[in-house]
């Protein structure tokens, strides 16, 4: 499916409730015949993933594919702090 990372991704920010600091940037070079796109996904203004593609559609899909992976990454790292930090809690504090 064409579209498989760029529907995961909005899947995933719409179930942390941040769909709407999801953002694009897009531009195109190479002879109109044979255009290269390039589409940096971006969340709350922060780049997250950028892909390239002979079609937008191919080139935001890459964007969020590698978005999505990042903020996956992101995400374990954050539940790992917090599991790390539950094993230094100090009864009766």
């Amino acid at each position: 499916m064409a579209n498989e990372g760029t529907s995961a991704l909005n899947n995933y920010l719409q179930s942390t409730e941040k769909a709407n600091l999801l953002s694009w940037d897009e531009s195109t070079s190479g002879p109109r015949h044979e255009p290269t796109w390039t589409c940096i996904c971006k969340i709350d203004g922060n780049e997250y993933g950028r892909g390239t593609g002979p079609t937008k559609q191919l080139a935001r899909n890459a964007a969020a594919s590698v978005a999505l992976e990042r903020l996956m990454q992101v995400a374990a790292a954050s539940q790992s702090e917090i599991a790390a930090g539950d094993d230094n809690d100090v009864p009766g504090e």
